[in-house]
């Protein structure tokens, strides 16, 4: 049986390679059987306000501690193929570790991880909040010290842990095999940027962006109407995408459902979506489409039509969004 390591990284700002404090669970035969944590000093010698006020780390705390190529050589064994590599928004986490070990030149062997969003969602649901501390809660974590490094990495082991057990599946490859759609990604594939514009603590949630209005033409075609973005798109961000729509009365989603409307396509990172060049928002809209329902997957270009498209004052209506 092949056993797991969740980790969780704390920065020191929106460089990748700012890693200012990093937990990891080792699990084995689906019980704990180790765990580290370690505050590092940031590679450069900086501490964001923004990032402190998250994890309430300052600069006298992590000043003398060592950096991450000093602590690299205590974990490294954990990062050679024997393990699944777990986190939550994994994309975020191996991101640091790949500019950390990039910015230190240090190679590492090839290794497979995974992200615990796709991996519990299998249990609670895809159209659940995706957060580490909400997915916590429905599986009764206990979360006593959100974003530590190490009280964080061991919700996310629990989370695989508590979802083996829902599904009544022994072990994380039974699981996989049995949910084949979940993205076991290589780690040398990682899309690690320079800086992260919108970290795991900073990014905008589809229930924060609110319309600029409460009045609405009835008759445009998304009002009313549940959208999910996936991937980038070239003509403006997706925030600023979704509070365009929020203006026109779309619903606005975090994934697909039953329920979706319309799927908005932009350009998806090969790197990230795997072989399959689909994101699973995608895979799944289409599965949803083959049963029947009423699903439109559309790219940039149309969703740029359906915004352009005039409002019409004669169907103008009042409605407090909800």
């Amino acid at each position: 049986m092949k056993g797991f390591v969740a980790i969780d990284f704390e920065t020191a700002s929106p460089k990748s390679h700012s890693a200012c404090s990093l937990g990891l669970v080792v699990v084995e035969n689906n019980q704990i059987v180790n765990e580290h944590y370690f505050l590092m000093c940031p590679a450069v010698f900086e501490m964001d306000p923004e990032h402190k006020a998250i994890h309430g780390l300052a600069l006298i705390d992590v000043m003398f501690k060592p950096k991450f190529h000093k602590i690299w050589p205590q974990i490294s064994h954990y990062f050679n193929g024997d393990y699944y590599i777990v986190a939550h928004n994994a994309q975020f986490d191996l991101g640091v570790l790949k500019s950390c070990l990039d910015f230190f030149d240090i190679a590492t062997n090839e290794f497979d991880y995974f992200c615990t969003i796709p991996f519990t969602n299998r249990v609670c649901g895809s159209d659940f909040e995706r957060s580490l501390k909400a997915r916590a809660e429905y599986f009764s974590i206990p979360l006593e010290n959100h974003h530590h490094g190490l009280d964080d990495a061991r919700v996310c082991a629990e989370l695989v842990l508590r979802s083996l057990k829902a599904k009544g599946i022994p072990t994380v490859e039974e699981y996989i095999s049995v949910y084949n759609d979940i993205p076991i990604k290589a780690f040398s594939v990682i899309n690690a940027p320079n800086t992260f514009g919108k970290t795991k603590f900073r990014s905008t949630k589809i229930t924060d962006i609110q319309p600029s209005t409460t009045v609405f033409d009835i008759t445009h075609p998304l009002f009313d109407k549940q959208i999910v973005f996936s991937g980038e798109l070239k003509s403006f961000d997706r925030t600023k995408a979704a509070k365009l729509a929020a203006d026109y009365g779309a619903i606005l989603k975090s994934s697909v459902s039953r329920k979706t409307d319309y799927l908005i396509l932009g350009e998806q990172d090969k790197k990230l979506v795997g072989s399959k060049g689909k994101s699973t928002k995608e895979i799944k809209a289409q599965e949803l489409i083959d049963k029947g329902f009423d699903i439109q997957i559309i790219y940039e270009d149309d969703f740029i039509s359906l915004i352009s498209r005039k409002m019409d004052p004669v169907h103008m209506k009042q409605k407090v969004k909800i």
